[in-house]
């Protein structure tokens, strides 16, 4: 496999494979590094996955006259995922 390179790994949205094949050939994690670079985008892309997620969660609980939601609180760990499953499997239709 060939090497991925930071601005090869954005443009064909494959941040995460970036990221596994820089731990793998052993990089170290240093401030101002592609690595470190690759993983704070990857990061943020997904916080705002998860946000958009959250917000279309709640949307839909809304028309459905939910009003059970307290998104003040922070999501744990096992909601996070799920707002990433949903977000992805409804973005599949």
């Amino acid at each position: 496999m060939r090497h991925l390179t930071l601005r090869e790994a954005l443009a064909s949205r494959q941040l995460d494979a970036f990221v596994r094949e820089q731990q793998d050939n052993g990089t170290e994690l240093v401030a101002g590094s592609e690595l470190e670079r690759g993983l704070a985008l990857l990061i943020t892309q997904r916080r705002i996955l998860v946000a958009k997620g959250v917000s279309a969660i709640k949307q839909r609980c809304s028309h459905r006259g939910r009003s059970d939601w307290n998104l003040r609180r922070p999501l744990s760990a096992s909601g996070i995922a799920s707002a990433a499953k949903w977000l992805w499997s409804s973005n599949a239709d």
